[in-house]
């Protein structure tokens, strides 16, 4: 599942309360909405309301206000009423968009309301995966990088809200993927294309990885469209700062009265002796 923003005008963008004219999704992009038997109206949360249209069988035929009701998209009101008369977050498509003055006084929230749709703003690469291990528990529960860079989701469950589980590659973060909870792995479909359906925010946009195969063996994937990290700064070597107690070494012809000590200079103990001599040791270094 997807989200489209209402918008004055094609395209995508916030609300204008005065001017509100949304597309509604194409019958293509609203395949993957699940028909919610209990109408739009009963969707509390975000997730619900965007990956689902209305399946209340009793909304099957227009009402006697010509609006209908079964088979729209949902729409969230960013959890606050979405008209007047009512204190659902979430209602269908063409009875709250076309109900104001008909079946209602007013719209309300305006400001930060979404069309579920199945339209997604990432290309899905094409992943093989056939050799990444079926992790039977799902690729949320695992912890470690290498583990959920070898697997895909092994659940027995096909779809949550539109976006696909089972048997997709995991996905590591490196920290909690999206701000819904604190899992660093997630299968791909889930966490790359349900932002703003399934979760506010996919936090590790910027540098998640993906597990796939590369002629049978296991490799992590950096996505196409990923932005690059940034390069290290290359800092030029530290310059040797000569200490301000170090003398210069003296020349050789300063040296060339020293006497040389066959037993070198560290077996010396008189003050005098030390400083007329030199190491006479035959070891270089």
């Amino acid at each position: 599942a997807g989200v489209l923003l209402l918008a004055a005008a094609a395209g995508t963008g916030t609300v204008a309360a005065s001017s509100w004219v949304p597309d509604r999704p194409s019958d293509t992009d609203m395949t993957c909405l699940a028909y919610r038997k209990g109408g739009c109206g009963s969707m509390k949360t975000m997730d619900s309301c965007l990956g689902s249209r209305d399946g209340n069988t009793s909304n099957h035929k227009d009402n006697a206000d010509g609006l209908h009701s079964y088979g729209e998209p949902c729409v969230w009101c960013g959890g606050a009423a979405c008209r007047t008369g009512s204190p659902n977050v979430c209602e269908p498509y063409d009875f709250l968009v076309h109900g104001k003055g008909v079946a209602f006084d007013d719209t309300v929230a305006l400001s930060s309301v979404k069309v579920a749709c199945c339209k997604k703003q990432l290309p899905e690469p094409k992943l093989d995966v056939e050799c990444l291990v079926w992790n039977r528990l799902g690729c949320g529960r695992i912890e470690d990088k290498k583990t959920c860079l070898t697997s895909r989701d092994g659940r027995d469950l096909s779809t949550i809200n539109g976006f696909k589980i089972g048997g997709q590659p995991c996905v590591w973060c490196g920290a909690a993927c999206t701000d819904s909870g604190p899992e660093m792995c997630q299968p791909f479909d889930w966490v790359v294309h349900g932002q703003g359906v399934a979760f506010k925010t996919f936090i590790a946009a910027d540098h998640y990885r993906v597990a796939g195969c590369n002629n049978g063996e296991v490799q992590n994937i950096r996505p196409w469209w990923a932005p690059k990290p940034p390069k290290p700064i290359e800092l030029p070597p530290p310059e040797k700062i000569k200490a301000w107690w170090q003398p210069p070494a003296p020349t050789k012809e300063e040296t060339s009265c020293l006497t040389y000590l066959k037993h070198g200079c560290n077996v010396i103990r008189d003050k005098d002796v030390c400083l007329s001599s030199r190491d006479g040791r035959e070891v270089v270094t």
